[in-house]
């Protein structure tokens, strides 16, 4: 597939997706998200489900431009991305949110930047998740193992009950 590996909303039309217990596996996009595709006219929401071991060249597990909620024990793991946004690529200008909800983020690999999540724009919202166990692979500047951030109106929250550990950047490679 070029967009969309396992599912592309810009194909379905739809504007509203719900995806729940559910499993999005070992699908290869050669453009942007290896499992899933959010088209920037949808919102898509998660719950209670996994995105595993897919692979693209941004958004490994998936890719948004609009918004996406991941929520109630979802787990993003094991996605590759070739660029950026091993497990999340977030390209979404406000009021476009990226919400991840007790939900867990691990092991993600991005040559470039943001192996966890990578997010551009947009408002990056955090609760009581798991962030832990990724890394990106380039040694050039701005690469975060767990999430970067980047573009004019990014905007970030996070909860007190998160937990951001051994997250890996090239350009770190000692745990953070």
């Amino acid at each position: 597939a070029s967009d969309g590996g396992g599912i592309d909303s810009a194909l379905s039309g739809a504007s509203v997706v719900n995806i729940s217990n559910s499993s999005i596996s070992g699908n290869v996009a050669q453009g942007d998200g290896g499992g899933i595709f959010n088209d920037f006219t949808g919102m898509m929401t998660l719950t209670n489900s996994t995105v595993s071991g897919n692979s693209s060249l941004s958004g490994g597990g998936t890719f948004t431009s609009g918004d996406l909620r991941v929520l109630g024990g979802s787990t993003v793991s094991g996605n590759t991305a070739s660029d950026e946004g091993g497990g999340i690529f977030s390209f979404a200008s406000l009021p476009a949110k990226l919400v991840v909800t007790n939900s867990t983020i691990s092991g993600n690999t991005a040559v470039d930047n943001g192996g966890g999540i990578s997010a551009f724009d947009g408002h990056t919202e955090i609760t009581g998740s798991l962030i832990t166990g990724n890394q990106t692979q380039s040694n050039g500047g701005g690469s975060e193992g767990e999430i970067q951030l980047t573009g004019r109106s990014a905007a970030f929250s996070a909860s007190s009950s998160d937990l951001f550990a051994v997250n890996r950047s090239a350009m770190s490679p000692r745990p953070r």
